[in-house]
């Protein structure tokens, strides 16, 4: 069998004795700014260069490793469709969808949870908050979602804060699920919680879990949006205003990666109770919500 990108890399960054926080460094120092989490994600072949960035980071990557020249961009397959469908390996790198991914990476690494292509999310609701003020307060998320493989026991979460919030995100579990570890990562205000299913899911299998995420923010939000490496086949997003603080208009969008501009899917109607919904059945890695005040 033929080596693939990830592999070779793993391997020559074994050889090096680099760190992967080094190689970062090194990057930076030649102004290609490449999180160590979108390095561990191509690592561990979760995902694969694509950007131009980061097709340029691989270029510097192998001269840092002392490679040939074409060592590890020749291993690298055809851009992976993005949409709705995504097959087992289609994942977008944290650089793609974060715009600051420091630590997701490795938070993720230590946790250990399962691959994104060993967890088919089916179906993906969120109904999220706002208080009178127009700020975040809580998200009530509920997970349809299937194994592809035999032997997934959790299914690991990721939300970000606002830059303005006062503290990270807090994940409290369902009654289907138990929250096992979690780590936080203040400087880019992201938690990553591990959620415990009730049962070992064997390849086919289904569970159905929900938790509620709590926000800490200081000002009011314009918007609010899920991101996903690997999108789920379906999502549905509601969010509540307090019928005190309506806003003038809605509008629901979704977006290839964080560095795009967002697209708009259909202007919303806000209801006699103050809420709006919309059904992504083609999802993306970034979908959301954004109004006006």
């Amino acid at each position: 069998m033929s080596e693939t990108f990830s592999d070779v890399l793993s391997r020559e960054i074994e050889r090096s004795g680099y760190t992967l926080e080094r190689l970062h460094r090194r990057l930076a120092a030649r102004g290609v700014l490449i999180g160590v989490s979108t390095l561990s994600y191509w690592r561990r072949g979760i995902c694969q260069p694509e950007r131009a960035e980061s097709l340029r980071a691989v270029g510097i990557l192998e001269s840092e490793l002392e490679l040939s020249g074409g060592t590890l961009i020749g291993l690298i397959g055809p851009p992976r469709p993005r949409g709705r469908w995504l097959s087992r390996r289609q994942v977008r790198e944290p650089d793609a969808l974060w715009q600051d991914a420091r630590g997701i990476g490795a938070a993720l690494a230590d946790l250990g949870g399962p691959a994104p292509w060993d967890l088919d999310h089916l179906r993906v609701h969120d109904h999220h908050r706002l208080d009178r003020a127009g700020r975040a307060a809580t998200t009530d998320v509920r997970l349809l979602v299937r194994a592809e493989t035999t032997g997934v026991r959790s299914c690991v979460v990721v939300h970000q804060a606002d830059p303005a919030d006062r503290a990270a995100p807090a994940v409290t579990p369902g009654p289907e699920c138990a929250v096992g570890r979690v780590r936080v990562h203040p400087d880019s205000r992201f938690t990553a919680a591990e959620l415990l299913l009730d049962r070992t899911l064997s390849e086919g299998d289904t569970a159905v879990l929900s938790y509620t995420v709590s926000w800490y923010g200081r000002e009011p939000v314009a918007r609010y949006r899920r991101v996903m490496p690997r999108p789920p086949r379906e999502y549905l997003l509601q969010v509540g205003f307090d019928p005190r603080a309506r806003p003038t208009r809605c509008h629901a969008f979704a977006q290839g990666g964080a560095w795009d501009a967002e697209r708009s899917r259909g202007a919303l109607r806000i209801g006699g109770f103050a809420g709006v919904h919309h059904l992504f059945r083609d999802a993306e890695p970034i979908m959301g919500v954004r109004w006006r005040w």
